[in-house]
C-alpha cells in the first residue's frame, strides 16, 4: 500500500516554523530512521542551476562592495538542497553523504522505492537547507548570541542541524576488529550497560565499544597532518602565550565545576599512550626546563595491519574508554577492572569503614605507601577527582541498597546493573541541566539545555507540569530521554575535535585555601602539587571530605583564556618520575592527531575565518602583537587551542564560540545515540525506583545525602545551582 509520508514532511515543516520559538535540541527534521537526508553535490536539476545563479549574483554583489564571498551562503545551501531534492526524487535510493558508513541493514528505514517517500525526503532536505541557510545569511550581520532569545534559540537549532548533517564522520568502519560482538552476546546486556560498551545498539552490538577509533568532524579525505613551514614549537607557544602571570578567575562558577569537568572527560575519552614512540619538543637555548630535552609520549595509533584501508587514510587513534555516557571512570571499561571494584554482594562497590575507596596497590611511593584510590580510571589522579569518584561510588551504593529494599530476591548482578544504570543517568542529567547552564549562562542556552532533558514543555512549564505529563513523548517537546534513538547517519563515537576542545587546564588554580565546613575558618593553603598523585589520600585524611568540598565551593577556577595556564601544570611532576609541560602537550596533541589549525577549524564548522590578530585578540593590541610575533605574522598558522583561548567570548560564556560549535553538536548526540537515554529510558528498564531516583535528585541532593555537614553552606543554594558562583560564607 502506498502512503504519503506526512510524518517526514510535517517534521521538516515543524522544524522551520517552530524552531524560532523553541530549542536547539530538535530532531523532528529527521527521517523515521533517525538520519537526516544527505546533500549530494553531484546531483543536478534545473532548480539547482537557478539557485546557483542567484548565489553567483550574491557573491558578485559582495565583491563590488569590497567584501569577500561567504562560503555556505543561503543561496548555496538552498541550491544544494534543491539538487539533493531532485536526486532523491529521481533516483532509486536516497543519496548517502561521503565518508560515512553504510546504514545498518536491519535499521528501520522508510520505503525508498516509493516515489512519495522520496518526495518526502526531498522536501525535508529542502526545508532543512532553507532553515539552516536562512540563519547563516542572518549571522553574516548578527551573531546568534546577539539575537533576541527566541530567535537565538531557533538559530541554535539551525546550527545543530547543520553540524549534524555535515560534521559527523565515523572511522570505525576502517577498523578490521569492528565486528567482534555478536547479537547472541547481548542477551546479558539487553537491559544493562556492558563493561566495555558493547550492546548499547542491539542491531550493531560493537558500536561504541572501547578501543575503537575516535571519529572526526571533517571529511576523512580532507584530514591533513602536514603543518606549514615555520610553525613555532609547542614549548614556545606555552611559554609566551599560555603562562599564567596573574590568576584570572572565572567568577560565574566555583571550583566544583572545575573538578566536575575533568571527572566527565575521564569518562568520555582516553587516548592510548605510546611510550615507545615519544615526541621530542624542541627547547630554545636558555629554556628554564630542568632537563636538556623534553619528551612527550606519543598517542597510540591503530596499526596498519588492523585497518581495512591498509593505512591509506588519516591516522586512527583508539579511544580506550567507551564513548557512551556510562560512568566508565567509576566502573572501568573492561570486565576485569569492574570485577576488582565490586564488593561481590548486594550490587555494592567497595568502600572502607570510613566511606573511602580502597587504595590501589599498583601505585606506591618509595616506601611502599599507596595514596591513590582504586577506581575505574585513576590516571592523573588528584584530590578533586577523589572527591567525585568517592561521592558517586557512595551514590551507587545508596541506589543499590534502595533497590535491595524493593527487590530483596535480586542477585548481586541484578542489583549492580541497575544501580550502575541509575547512577550513570543521574550524572548525565546533572551535567546537562546543572553544569552546562552554569558555565554557559546565556538565556538561549538555559532553555536549550533544560529542553535537552525535560523538553520545551518542561523548560517552560516545569518538569512536573501536567502539560508535560500529557504531551506525547517527543525529543523536542518532552526531552531526549524516552524519545527515539538516532545516530544521525554516522556510527556513534566521540571525535578528536570534541576531545581537544575540552583541554581546559586553565580552569585549574595553582593554590587552594582550605576552610572548615563547620565555621568557615581558614585551615591551610596548599599548592596543586600538595594535592595530586600519591599525596591524594593524605590530603583527604588530613582535611576531610566535607571541608574539601566546602573549600572548592567557596573559590573560583581560572578563566579559559590565554595567559592563564597553571604554573604547576607547565612543570608537571608525575609521581612515576615523568615530567612535562602540559600546555605544550595540549598544543602538540592537536598537531599529532592531525586537527586543523584555528582558521581551518572554524571554516570546517562554517564559521568565518579571522583575518587579523587584532580581531582575534578582541582589540587588545599588546596580545595581538604577541600572538603575531609567535606565529610570524601569519594568522593562518595559529593553533586551534590558541585561537579558541584568545577569541572574544559570547556574553556570559565560559569558553569560546568556536569550541561551543563542537559542544552543541556532541552534547545532544551523547544522549540521542544512547538507547539507555532514549528508547530504553523508562521505568520497566530502570525500575520505577531507579527512574524516580534519576528524575528526582540534583547534585545538591547527592552531596547532602553523603556529606550532611555541608547543609549550612548549601542551605541558600538552589538545588540546580551548586556549580554557580560561591556557596554560603560561614562564620565570616
Amino acid at each position: 500500500m502506498i502512503t504519503f509520508p506526512f510524518r517526514k514532511l510535517s517534521s521538516a515543516v515543524l522544524t522551520g516554523f517552530l524552531a524560532a520559538f523553541l530549542n536547539p535540541v530538535l530532531s523532528l527534521a529527521q527521517t523515521p530512521s533517525g538520519q537526516i537526508p544527505a546533500h549530494n553535490a553531484s546531483a543536478n536539476s534545473a532548480l539547482g542551476d537557478q539557485v546557483d545563479s542567484l548565489n553567483a549574483f550574491w557573491d558578485n554583489a559582495r565583491r563590488r562592495d569590497g567584501q569577500e564571498p561567504v562560503r555556505g551562503s543561503f543561496a548555496a545551501e538552498a541550491g544544494m538542497s534543491a539538487r539533493n531534492a531532485a536526486s532523491m526524487i529521481l533516483s532509486s535510493t536516497p543519496p548517502e553523504p561521503p565518508s560515512k558508513p553504510v546504514p545498518n541493514p536491519e535499521a528501520k528505514t522508510p520505503d525508498s522505492g516509493s516515489i512519495f517517500s522520496r518526495i518526502g525526503d526531498a522536501l525535508a532536505a529542502a526545508a532543512n537547507g532553507a532553515f539552516t541557510g536562512t540563519f547563516r545569511l542572518l549571522n553574516r550581520a548578527v551573531p546568534w548570541h546577539s539575537l533576541p532569545t527566541p530567535l537565538a534559540i531557533a538559530n541554535l537549532a539551525a546550527l545543530r542541524l547543520d553540524l549534524e548533517h555535515k560534521n559527523l564522520y565515523a572511522t570505525s568502519q576502517l577498523d578490521s576488529q569492528r565486528n567482534q560482538t555478536s547479537k547472541e552476546d547481548c542477551k546479558r546486556w539487553e537491559s544493562a550497560r556492558s563493561p566495555n560498551g558493547v550492546c548499547n545498539d542491539l542491531r550493531d552490538p560493537d558500536m561504541g565499544r572501547a578501543d575503537l577509533p575516535f571519529g572526526r568532524q571533517q571529511p576523512l579525505d580532507q584530514v591533513s597532518c602536514k603543518l606549514p613551514a615555520g610553525m613555532p614549537s609547542s614549548r614556545e607557544v606555552s611559554l609566551r602565550l599560555m603562562t599564567r602571570k596573574t590568576f584570572k578567575p572565572a567568577t560565574i562558577i566555583n571550583n566544583t565545576a572545575m573538578i566536575w569537568l575533568q571527572f566527565q572527560v575521564h569518562d568520555w575519552v582516553q587516548p592510548g599512550r605510546d611510550a615507545k614512540n615519544p615526541i621530542q619538543i624542541p627547547l630554545k637555548p636558555g629554556d628554564s626546563w630542568p632537563q636538556k630535552e623534553m619528551y612527550l609520549d606519543g598517542t597510540e595509533k591503530l596499526p596498519d595491519s588492523r585497518r581495512t584501508d591498509e593505512g591509506k587514510g588519516p591516522p586512527l587513534f583508539p579511544n580506550k574508554s567507551t564513548p557512551w555516557w556510562d560512568a566508565g571512570q567509576i566502573y572501568g571499561n573492561d570486565a576485569g577492572t569492574q570485577q576488582k571494584l565490586r564488593a561481590g554482594k548486594d550490587g555494592l562497590l567497595l568502600v572502607d569503614e570510613n566511606g573511602l575507596l580502597p587504595l590501589d596497590p599498583a601505585y606506591v611511593d618509595s616506601n611502599g605507601k599507596a595514596g591513590i584510590d582504586m577506581t575505574g580510571r585513576n590516571q592523573n589522579y588528584w584530590m578533586g577527582l577523589s572527591l567525585l569518584h568517592t561521592l558517586f561510588t557512595l551514590e551507587h551504593n545508596a541506589v543499590a541498597k534502595r533497590l535491595k529494599e524493593e527487590y530483596p530476591s535480586w542477585t548481586d548482578d541484578q542489583l549492580f546493573d541497575k544501580a550502575r544504570l541509575v547512577t550513570a543517568a543521574l550524572i548525565a542529567k546533572i551535567h546537562t541541566v546543572e553544569w552546562t547552564p552554569a558555565i554557559l549562562p546565556n538565556p538561549a542556552l538555559q532553555v536549550g539545555m533544560n529542553s535537552n532533558w525535560w523538553g520545551l514543555t518542561g523548560a517552560i512549564f516545569g518538569k512536573d507540569s501536567l502539560i508535560r505529563k500529557f504531551t506525547p513523548t517527543n525529543a523536542l517537546l518532552t526531552g531526549i530521554p524516552g524519545s527515539e534513538t538516532a545516530h544521525n547517519g554516522a556510527d556513534y563515537s566521540l571525535t578528536h575535535e570534541f576531545d581537544i576542545v575540552y583541554h581546559m587546564h586553565a580552569l585549574v588554580p595553582d593554590t587552594y585555601e582550605m576552610r572548615s565546613a563547620a565555621d568557615g575558618r581558614h585551615l591551610v593553603t596548599l599548592d596543586f602539587n600538595d594535592l595530586q598523585g600519591l599525596k591524594t589520600r593524605e590530603v583527604v585524611n588530613n582535611i576531610g571530605m566535607a571541608n574539601l568540598w566546602y573549600s572548592l565551593g567557596m573559590s573560583h577556577p581560572g578563566a579559559i583564556r590565554l595567559g592563564n595556564f597553571p604554573k604547576a601544570l607547565q612543570n608537571f611532576q608525575h609521581f612515576s618520575g615523568r615530567s612535562g609541560d602540559l600546555a605544550a602537550a595540549d598544543i602538540e596533541r592537536t598537531r599529532e592527531r592531525c586537527l586543523p589549525l584555528y582558521n581551518d577549524f572554524r571554516e570546517n564548522l562554517r564559521m568565518p575565518r579571522i583575518k587579523t590578530f587584532e580581531e582575534l585578540a578582541d582589540g587588545d593590541a599588546e596580545l595581538a602583537k604577541e600572538i603575531s610575533d609567535v606565529y610570524g605574522g601569519d594568522i593562518d598558522k595559529v593553533d586551534a587551542l590558541v585561537g579558541m583561548f584568545a577569541e572574544p567570548l559570547p556574553p556570559g560564556f565560559g569558553f569560546s564560540d568556536t569550541a561551543f560549535r563542537v559542544f552543541i553538536l556532541m552534547a545532544s548526540r551523547r544522549l540521542k545515540s544512547d538507547r539507555f537515554f532514549t528508547s530504553d529510558y523508562r521505568p520497566d528498564i530502570y525500575t520505577q525506583v531507579g527512574y524516580d531516583w534519576v528524575e528526582g535528585n540534583t547534585f545538591k541532593d547527592v552531596l547532602l545525602r553523603h556529606y550532611p555537614a555541608l547543609g549550612p553552606a548549601l542551605q541558600d543554594v538552589e538545588g540546580d545551582k551548586v556549580f554557580r558562583a560561591t556557596w554560603k560564607s560561614l562564620g565570616q
